[in-house]
């Protein structure tokens, strides 16, 4: 029986600007070094930019508009030169207000509101889910009393009595005022969603003005008008260019364009108008302005993001040099951090002690070379080839970083210059630039051993690390702890922290995380498709982010619970899953039906998990006591409920043919039923608990995960 360990020592969190997802690692060898020089504590990173570099830069904009003179065209011309001037004769677009998400919507307005075309005198409306139709009731005010006034099998219409915006309530006393009208509706998966059907130009304005700040209109005695008429410009484009669901264009969210409507008022504060003069005229001067793709004659997906550095990648959009992006107020033009080494390890162990990285790719558009493709990374044990993304998203994290005062990202782009590199940085603004210039393209990789990579020695050869202890908490200012581990594709392992992290094992793919975006209850668990090709993360509080191949089908998210949810189950189609809370109750969204549950029954002790039948016709639910409750045709195969467990059970994985499933305590105590016993840790003596179980797709390994970020690995897992 094979068992292996792997070190796991993970930095914190901190939110983004720009959030987009990043490729992981390219394939490298791995060489073995001889007498590798001790490893240094820091590496000095000097950076240019904030973002992906795709397509506008804002501060390049204003830059552009203010200190070059260009107008708007000449903006858009540059960033996006394969596509052309067009127009849209669109005049409304759906948003989805992810907030309202499976629970209907509460609104109100001050002249009453019309339902489904029906004027009624109340101020206030409730809709919510009921079956397949909805429950419509009325008060005098979002704090109730809640009369029931109709029922309904159709979407419901919700329409402001006059020119004045509906408002929204929350239950946590928040208010946010919306242009247009607020439809519930459902999805093609029979999701309750509630939309804001609003103007086309009246969505920008709540859209532009959280994207580049509205004073940028009054500088240059107005000519930065013209930065903000180029954003209002892209935000259309890409708005228009979207069709995410079959009931909404677009979101609300960073993972669409955030937007926030007219304005909103937190609970005892003062109400804050959204929208501007400047960035409100900005949107008129250019309504229907779009860009369109010249091969395909559609609206064109125009990305942007805050700063470039100095020169875009060649994405959807050729690079070019940006030398708007020089302008003297752009505060992160240039930047210089200090990393921790460790947290170079921690990303990737199989290096050993780190001992030097360099850029060994450069894209050849820009200054000194331009933007970073691929790095090299040198440890003890060997070295290894990592794109510029993934290293950026992979050390993304404040905690990556020595200065305590950096709380919004480490590495801000893929613009860098590592340790002796910054030496040769050339950042002259480029003269005579016209518009869609792609500069002088001059390569200038840094040097490089190219002698032949010695293989790895097979992992079974690969001792742990004896000089180190393997600990999730190498970083000193860490705050979060793991939260549960899922195995999937080709033995790839994906470890979720509560803070909704997701760190890649076994160059698992980066398909994204929620790090550093304000969560309503910590992460609990994620669940990765068998074909690793994409996963969940579920919170306490029931709410789902869903990346790669995953789809969202629904939330607790946002509504209230009867206890906390403490696990996910996916349907085999991948087109539903189901969430269990700690007293029994189950929640099914998508395909995935309600066979049962537990709820208002008597528990010895509370409910940690559940897994689904082969057929997805049923479930088992599991308990902290080893109780195990089985509901349509799942098949139960034994439990330890009432027998005595070294300690409580925390996680329950079932085998991927449904033979039967493993439950795993608190100690380390794997229980196995119908399945292999692949071993446990009962024997060793651990300082800190188990949190997590997962079992690789074939059923013939499996992992359990400690509070430390240890991570144990038995049978077929490594």
């Amino acid at each position: 029986m094979a068992m292996w360990r792997h070190q796991l020592r993970v930095p914190g969190v901190a939110l983004l600007v720009t959030l987009l997802a990043f490729g992981g690692a390219r394939a490298a060898g791995s060489a073995a070094i001889a007498n590798a020089p001790p490893s240094p504590e820091t590496l000095s990173v000097t950076g240019f930019g904030w973002g992906h570099n795709r397509g506008l830069s804002q501060w390049g904009s204003l830059g552009y508009a203010v200190d070059h003179g260009w107008t708007y065209s000449q903006i858009l011309d540059h960033y996006y030169s394969n596509t052309d001037a067009g127009t849209s004769d669109a005049e409304t677009i759906r948003v989805r207000l992810t907030e309202w998400d499976d629970i209907g919507v509460t609104v109100s307005h001050p002249d009453g509101i019309t339902v489904d075309g029906t004027e009624i005198a109340a101020l206030a409306v409730r809709v919510t889910p009921t079956g397949s139709g909805y429950q419509i009731e009325t008060a005098p005010n979002c704090s109730g009393a809640w009369t029931v006034a109709a029922t309904s099998a159709r979407p419901v219409t919700l329409d402001p009595g006059d020119t004045e915006p509906l408002v929204t309530c929350s239950a946590g006393g928040t208010l946010r005022w919306y242009r247009g009208r607020v439809v519930v509706t459902r999805g093609t998966d029979n999701e309750v969603r509630t939309v804001n059907h609003v103007g086309v130009d009246d969505y920008l304005r709540g859209v532009v003005p959280r994207e580049s700040p509205a004073s940028w209109g009054d500088q240059g005695e107005g000519a930065g008008m013209h930065a903000l008429r180029a954003q209002s410009v892209a935000a259309r484009s890409y708005a228009l260019s979207e069709h995410r669901y079959s009931y909404a264009e677009t979101c609300d969210t960073t993972s669409c364009q955030v937007y926030g409507g007219h304005a909103y008022q937190f609970p005892d504060q003062a109400r804050a108008e959204l929208e501007h003069p400047n960035t409100d005229q900005a949107v008129a001067d250019t309504s229907g302005e779009i860009r369109v793709d010249t091969e395909s004659g559609m609206s064109a997906r125009t990305e942007f993001s805050a700063s470039t550095g100095g020169a875009t990648l060649d994405a959807d959009f050729p690079a070019v040099v940006d030398a708007g992006d020089h302008t003297g107020s752009n505060p992160v033009h240039q930047w210089t951090h200090q990393i921790r080494t460790t947290s170079i390890e921690a990303a990737w162990p199989e290096i050993g002690d780190f001992t030097g990285a360099h850029v060994t790719e450069r894209t050849g558009v820009g200054h000194s070379g331009g933007p970073a493709v691929t790095i090299r990374i040198e440890g003890s044990a060997g070295r290894l080839d990592v794109s510029a993304a993934s290293f950026r998203s992979r050390l993304r994290h404040h905690g990556a970083c020595t200065d305590p005062e950096v709380s919004t990202g480490c590495i801000k782009s893929v613009y860098v210059f590592l340790g002796a590199e910054s030496e040769h940085i050339d950042d002259t603004p480029p003269g005579g630039l016209t518009v869609g210039d792609r500069g002088t393209v001059i390569v200038v990789p840094a040097p490089v051993d190219e002698s032949a990579p010695v293989e790895p020695p097979p992992a079974e050869a690969a001792p742990p690390r004896a000089d180190t202890k393997p600990s999730i908490r190498s970083v000193a200012d860490r705050r979060t702890v793991p939260a549960g581990v899922s195995n999937g594709g080709d033995g790839w392992v994906w470890l979720a922290t509560a803070d909704g992290d997701v760190i890649e094992i076994n160059g698992a793919p980066d398909h994204g995380d929620v790090a550093g975006l304000p969560l309503n209850a910590p992460m609990i668990d994620i669940a990765a498709r068998a074909d690793g090709t994409g996963f969940w993360l579920v919170a306490a509080d029931g709410g789902v982010f869903s990346f790669g191949t995953c789809r969202f089908h629904g939330s607790t998210g946002g509504r209230a619970v009867s206890a906390p949810v403490v696990g996910m189950a996916s349907t085999p189609s991948g087109k539903g899953y189901w969430l269990v809370s700690a007293d029994g109750e189950v929640y099914p969204f998508g395909d995935a039906d309600h066979h049962g549950s537990m709820a208002g029954v008597p528990l010895n002790k509370p409910m940690i998990g559940m897994v689904s039948s082969p057929s997805g016709q049923g479930y088992l639910t599991f308990a902290s006591d080893g109780g195990v409750f089985a509901f349509g045709d799942a098949a139960f195969k034994g439990s330890t409920g009432g027998a005595r467990l070294d300690s409580p059970a925390v996680d329950v994985r079932a085998h991927p043919d449904g033979r039967g499933y493993w439950i795993v305590t608190e100690k380390g105590s794997v229980h196995a039923f119908a399945v292999d016993d692949l071993g446990d840790l009962s024997t060793k003596r651990l300082t800190t608990p188990v949190v997590g179980f997962a079992v690789t797709p074939d059923g013939a390994g499996y992992q359990i995960l400690q509070a430390d970020g240890d991570l144990w690995s038995f049978g077929s897992a490594r």
